[in-house]
Order: C-alpha cells, then sequence, then structure tokens
C-alpha cells in the first residue's frame, strides 16, 4: 500500500513539475517563418504560404497549434471570405515541419500577413506556450480588369472590318502578321508568309501616326489631399484603368502612367514615365488609396513641360478642386485631349453625402446622452 501511495506522489510530482520545466526549456526556442514563394497574384488565384516552426530546443512540442490571421486581400476560400486558418501538428528536438497553406486572392491591393501566433503545451495540456514573432510575408493582388462604362470608345475602319481602334485617324501601314481569325477580310491573308509558316496569318495594320496616351491615377478625395481618403471609387477607378491600358496597348498605343496614390516599396510615380500594360497592372497590385501629394503637383508638372508630354491625356478621378480643374482647362488650351473616367458605383458625392449623415446622427446622440 505503502509502494502505491510513493507511486502516486511521485506520478503527481511528475505532473506538476514536467509542465513547468517543458516550457521553461521551449520558451523562446522556438521560432515561426512565414514565407510566399510568389510576390504577386491575381483575384481568386491560388497561391501557397509557407509557414515554417523551427524547434531549436533539446524536448520535443507534442502539440503546436498555428493561428494565422489574414488581411482583407486574401482569403482561405476562393470566392468567399474567409480570414482565419488553424493547423496542428508537432515537432521533434532540433527538427523543424513546414506547412503550405493554400490561399487566394480575394480583394486588389498589397496584403502582409504578420498576425500570426502558435499556441504549443508539452501534451498534456496544463501549460501552454506561445510564439509571437511577428513574421512578415508581403504579396500583391493585381487588379482584374473591369470595363468602363464612361469611357467612349472610338472606331476607325481598316477597310471592310471595322476594328476597335482609339483616336488613330489612319488604318494604312502594314506593320507585320498575326494569326489568321475567321472575321478577317480574305484579302487580308499574307500568303507567302502562309506558305512559310505553315498556317493562315493575316495582315496586320496600325495606324501612321502612332498614339501616345498618358494615363494619371489620382488617389486624392480631399483638400487637403492628407486629411482622408476613400477605398471604394479608388477600387473602381483602379479596375477601369486596368481595362483601358490593356485595351489601349492591344490597338497599339505606347501608354505613360502618373499617379499620387501610395504604392508599397515606392514613393510614389507623381512623373510620368512609360510603361507595358502588363508593367501596369502588376503595379497596381502594389498601390494603396492614400495620396502622397496633391494631384495639382501632377499638372502641375505637365503645364511646364507640355512639350514632351502625349497629346492624349485619361483622368482617372473622383475629385479635383477649383486650381486642378483650372489647369487642367490650361492643358486643354495647349492643344492636349483630356479625358475624365469617374467612379460610377461609388461616386464620391454619394459616400460623403452617407458619412455626414453618420456624423450627424451620432452628434445628435451625443447632444442627448449630455441633455440627459
Amino acid at each position: 500500500m505503502l509502494t502505491v501511495l510513493w507511486l502516486v506522489f511521485i506520478v503527481a510530482i511528475m505532473i506538476w513539475v514536467w509542465p513547468r520545466w517543458w516550457a521553461s526549456v521551449v520558451q523562446d526556442k522556438v521560432d515561426c517563418i512565414v514565407d510566399f514563394p510568389r510576390h504577386e497574384c491575381d483575384i481568386s488565384e491560388a497561391v501557397p504560404l509557407k509557414v515554417t516552426l523551427v524547434n531549436r530546443s533539446w524536448l520535443p512540442i507534442p502539440f503546436a497549434e498555428v493561428h494565422v490571421n489574414l488581411p482583407r486581400e486574401l482569403s482561405t476560400l476562393q470566392n468567399v471570405g474567409a480570414h482565419h486558418l488553424v493547423f496542428t501538428t508537432y515537432v521533434l528536438m532540433r527538427r523543424r515541419v513546414q506547412i503550405e497553406f493554400t490561399l487566394y486572392g480575394f480583394h486588389r491591393g498589397p496584403a502582409a500577413v504578420k498576425d500570426v501566433f502558435v499556441r504549443m503545451h508539452e501534451g498534456i495540456g496544463l501549460r501552454n506556450a506561445y510564439v509571437y514573432d511577428h513574421p512578415i510575408a508581403h504579396i500583391a493582388v493585381r487588379p482584374n480588369p473591369e470595363a468602363c462604362p464612361n469611357h467612349l470608345q472610338r472606331f476607325a475602319k481598316q477597310g471592310e472590318q471595322a476594328v476597335d481602334r482609339w483616336l488613330f485617324p489612319d488604318e494604312t501601314m502594314f506593320k507585320g502578321v498575326r494569326p489568321y481569325q475567321a472575321s478577317d477580310p480574305a484579302r487580308h491573308i499574307h500568303w507567302r508568309a502562309t506558305a512559310r509558316l505553315g498556317k493562315l496569318v493575316a495582315k496586320q495594320f496600325f495606324s501612321s501616326t502612332e498614339l501616345d496616351v498618358l494615363l494619371i491615377l489620382n488617389a486624392q478625395t480631399t483638400e487637403p489631399h492628407w486629411k482622408g481618403s476613400a477605398r471604394d471609387p479608388f477600387e473602381e477607378l483602379v479596375g477601369y484603368l486596368t481595362d483601358v491600358a490593356l485595351s489601349l496597348e492591344r490597338a497599339g498605343a505606347r501608354l505613360s502612367f502618373a499617379s499620387n496614390a501610395s504604392i508599397v516599396g515606392r514613393r510614389g510615380v507623381s512623373l510620368p514615365g512609360r510603361m507595358s500594360g502588363a508593367s501596369l497592372r502588376s503595379l497596381l497590385g502594389h498601390v494603396q488609396p492614400y495620396a502622397t501629394e496633391s494631384l495639382s503637383a501632377i499638372l502641375t508638372y505637365l503645364v511646364r513641360h507640355q512639350q514632351s508630354m502625349p497629346q492624349q491625356v485619361i483622368l482617372f478621378s473622383a475629385f479635383e478642386t477649383d486650381e486642378q480643374k483650372k489647369l487642367v482647362n490650361q492643358l486643354r488650351r495647349s492643344g492636349r485631349h483630356i479625358d475624365f473616367v469617374r467612379a460610377v458605383r461609388h461616386p464620391l458625392d454619394a459616400l460623403e453625402a452617407a458619412a455626414e449623415k453618420v456624423w450627424s446622427a451620432r452628434q445628435a446622440a451625443k447632444e442627448e446622452g449630455e441633455s440627459r
């Protein structure tokens, strides 16, 4: 009987000592590393997230529960917003375990996975240890092209076929060949190239007047520009800009881009620069809806360098001040053609009215509470 009591006593001491000793040895000896093998993805596209647990102690970890809280740009489901991951595993002494999750792009924009913690215990569950290393992994979700409802397309004739071109007055210069399509006239077939390549190819025509287009994305929604931001109109304008840029590039236009929006890893692109449609779409995945400077800075630069700027300018904007409108008119008087693209689904005026209504209701409730 005494032996049984001593055995029970020893087991109780072990149960009391083991969790505390295990926690003291393991604590600060476990690292959590998160990493995206890729730097960009599209909306609804699968992208892997690797989480690595490194046990540098001489004791095993029988239970390790990994929690990952995702930003709004990422989701665990393809078309539904699910932003929390939980995974349970174990790690032997002086070993590492790599866990790979499949995530999906959910919203456009730069995403940073940094809300990660690990809950561990000794196998019984009497003593927990936590890892809060705050590891950070970055990925950018590229925008989807969105058809612009208030952007007028212009058409030019290419023989008997109406080809979607924008501001191309003449379609007579032969530039090359492309795969034949069923809608192409038979007289446009390039027979020598067809015989050489072994497949039908058609002549490709571009304008004899090359078109340069400057695309400007305005992130300013208040005056002064640092006073606030509006995400919904900005996201809508980014979708329109992506669609217009890709359409213009397919039409043979040369694109330049400028913006006063904040860009992760860069100060901004307030000065116009030549970009391809794919590069511009990639850059828009890193853009945030915050203005780093006023739109006036971009317009003033264009006014001072009118000789080197393109004839065609498209301004994607939800807000301009009176001063900025005067600068736009000054550019128009110099012979530049400037088109505006506005947010249709989320006009800034409606958002401001809703915000003003909410603020008034809060003020009224506050005054009523103080009167009581």
